[in-house]
């Protein structure tokens, strides 16, 4: 069977082998013997073999350019332009930092992003995995930090002050990630990600603009749910779950048009229930909503479906360890 690809993908790949000095069609037919074809309605993410059978031809073909840093400057979200106004009409990098837990849907469905505090600084932590276990990709990881740090300085207006880490030893001359990143990467590392000052969170966006956000952040909803709706029954129902938290099974079988029965059958086999989803997207919406003190914490409990504040502080306190009042204070998600 041939390797399909989205056009957007390949013509991203295009521009970059005439950067990197190798010739596409060649390293496409070691990838793919068996051939290769585009289709629009082809996924923009590889499967992680193909994925990773790419990067290393690709920079084994390589004669000018290190390929991960360079697709990294040309990669663009065009299968969700809504983001880049999603991400620079925010209040802050505090509003922004939600949307890694959004990387499966955005990049590749074996990639998870989280965010966390540690003293007085911020860490983004990204791993690859699969039946939850971590899968070794460092190529991609250095792709995936390279567009971030990116979109974190576009969206600030001025460079910000930084740690790269990675896991992995250097792949290429350290003199390429010094240029990269503007400094050397700790390598070797407990994680994968970035470091940054806490005192970045709540440095006010420039182009901010909280009607241009709400109208955005819809936009940004829709394109999430269309991009998952092929992705199986569990990810569509947590779509519906993160559009409304609140949604019971019955009204989740009338959206899908099966019955409650069948839904609990398909989610069984899928590995999991409904509950369980929704306790997640509770989790995830919760911790977001938390992240805005203008929100009263009554006002989040009943967005999120629970019955008082008292059934609320509950759940969450099981979710997390700590009080929603606690959670806020603190800032960002422990885990």
């Amino acid at each position: 069977m041939s390797l399909q690809i989205n056009p957007h993908v390949l013509s991203l790949l295009a521009r970059v082998s005439v950067i990197c000095g190798f010739r596409l069609d060649e390293v496409l037919a070691e990838v793919a013997p068996e051939g290769y074809d585009t289709a629009d309605e082809a996924p923009f993410h590889l499967s992680l073999a193909a994925l990773q059978r790419l990067h290393e031809v690709a920079i084994a073909h390589s004669t000018r350019a290190y390929f991960p840093f360079t697709l990294a400057s040309y990669f663009a979200f065009d299968h969700a332009p809504e983001l880049d106004a999603y991400l620079a009409s925010s209040q802050s990098l505090r509003h922004i930092l939600p949307v890694l837990r959004e990387l499966p849907i955005l990049l590749h469905p074996a990639l998870r992003g989280d965010f966390a505090v540690e003293g007085e600084e911020l860490q983004i932590r990204l791993e690859l995995s699969r039946d939850g276990q971590r899968l070794e990709f460092p190529s991609y990881l250095e792709i995936v930090i390279s567009v971030m740090t990116r979109l974190m300085e576009q969206v600030m207006g001025r460079p910000i002050d930084f740690a790269v880490h990675f896991r992995h030893q250097p792949l290429v001359a350290v003199e390429e990630y010094v240029r990269q990143f503007h400094a050397r990467p700790a390598f070797g590392a407990a994680f994968d990600g970035v470091c940054l000052s806490v005192h970045w969170l709540d440095e006010p966006l420039p182009q901010r603009s909280a009607t241009l956000h709400a109208k955005a952040r819809l936009r940004l909803e829709r394109r999430l749910q269309e991009l998952q709706m092929d992705a199986g029954l569990g990810r569509t129902v947590e779509v519906l779950l993160s559009q409304n938290p609140a949604l019971t099974m019955a009204a989740a079988s009338a959206r899908l048009k099966r019955s409650e029965r069948s839904l609990q059958r398909g989610l069984q086999e899928a590995g999991t229930s409904f509950s369980s989803l929704q306790s997640q997207v509770r989790r995830r919406v919760a911790e977001a909503m938390l992240l805005d003190r203008d929100l009263d914490i009554d006002a989040i409990s009943a967005k999120l479906g629970f019955a008082d504040r008292s059934s609320f502080s509950r759940a969450f306190s099981k979710w997390t360890g700590m009080s929603p009042q606690r959670f806020r204070r603190q800032g960002v998600s422990p885990s």
